[in-house]
């Protein structure tokens, strides 16, 4: 049974309204994700930085590592600030002395 004018004008209205507010939904959902897109971005920026400080910290620690290896090397081949083998030398420097 086909329509009456009246009612394909109701349906013709209510098909409008639908199709600009399918419309109006598919423009937010771009929105949408565009707004996403660049969220994800910023957050593999973000965790990116903190890779990459852990990386620096971890170089700094294996410096610091080495330094204090050096250092307590450096301490035990010395006795109160002086090398040890300059003590051993103390007797030729007094009797140079003298």
């Amino acid at each position: 049974m086909p329509h009456s004018p009246r009612t394909k004008g109701i349906i013709q209205h209510f098909v409008r309204l639908v199709k600009m507010h399918t419309k109006g939904l598919d423009n937010d959902m771009q929105v949408t994700n565009e707004k996403m897109g660049q969220l994800e971005a910023t957050q593999i920026d973000t965790n990116t930085k903190p890779a990459n400080v852990e990386m620096t910290v971890a170089h700094i620690d294996k410096s610091l590592v080495a330094l204090l290896r050096r250092f307590d090397e450096m301490h035990a081949n010395t006795n109160g600030g002086r090398d040890e083998g300059a003590e051993g030398n103390w007797d030729d420097y007094v009797a140079d002395t003298e």
